[in-house]
């Protein structure tokens, strides 16, 4: 019901809101344990941010119903539901480029680049998911927001962590990645006294957490 629900969030042209139940979706399914139902939602989500540039296109041109109903592909979900099944292509597992934890001030106490010859670097990610997390507050008017972003080849996971700010940028697709990260994170939470000295950082992690966080 919830992949309908942002499906015709898109069809109303309300991206925001259709990126929010995508999330929660998302969520839900994995909750439950409904991994090829959460991998298509995953795509889903993944599909609408490839696509932005020609969502931006039928709204500047006022395009008709019909041509927003193609551009969703809602006919293929409502065959899915009735047949009540879920059928999804096995996805690529992603190539990841950085990870990086930032404290509450927006700075990167926390960086593991996988590639060293991208262009990425871990402060100016940490500057922009700062911002990235702002805007999408200020724009939905709630604690909510945006857990990934699309910007060109790259693709951006974000999770907060009470303070502290969690990012994963790689290329492909994001289910695998959204796994990882979250992975990641629980393993952080089940160690308080790695959860409380991370809070307390403001500049760089020590060795000695730095070491911890790369086995996990």
């Amino acid at each position: 019901a919830l992949l309908i629900e942002a499906k015709l969030s898109i069809i109303k042209l309300d991206f925001n809101q259709a990126r929010l139940i995508l999330t929660q979706a998302q969520i839900s399914a994995e909750k439950k344990d409904l991994r090829l139902l959460a991998q298509k939602i995953s795509q889903e989500h993944d599909n609408l941010l490839n696509k932005m540039e020609q969502y931006d296109s039928i709204v500047n041109e006022h395009s008709s119903l019909k041509e927003r109903l193609a551009l969703t592909n809602i006919e293929d979900v409502l065959r899915s539901m009735i047949k009540k099944s879920v059928t999804t292509a096995e996805e690529e597992h992603e190539k990841g480029v950085i990870f990086l934890i930032a404290n509450s001030t927006g700075l990167s106490i926390y960086s593991k680049k996988f590639n060293a010859d991208d262009a990425l670097e871990d402060q100016n990610v940490a500057g922009f998911l700062t911002a990235i997390n702002s805007f999408s507050q200020e724009t939905f008017k709630t604690n909510e927001t945006i857990d990934r972003i699309k910007q060109g080849d790259y693709t951006l996971l974000l999770q907060n962590l009470n303070s502290l700010k969690i990012c994963y940028a790689f290329k492909g697709s994001s289910y695998h990645a959204s796994k990882k990260i979250n992975k990641i994170i629980t393993e952080i939470q089940k160690d308080e006294l790695m959860m409380s000295e991370l809070e307390k950082i403001e500049y760089y992690v020590p060795d000695s957490i730095v070491n911890s966080i790369n086995g996990l």
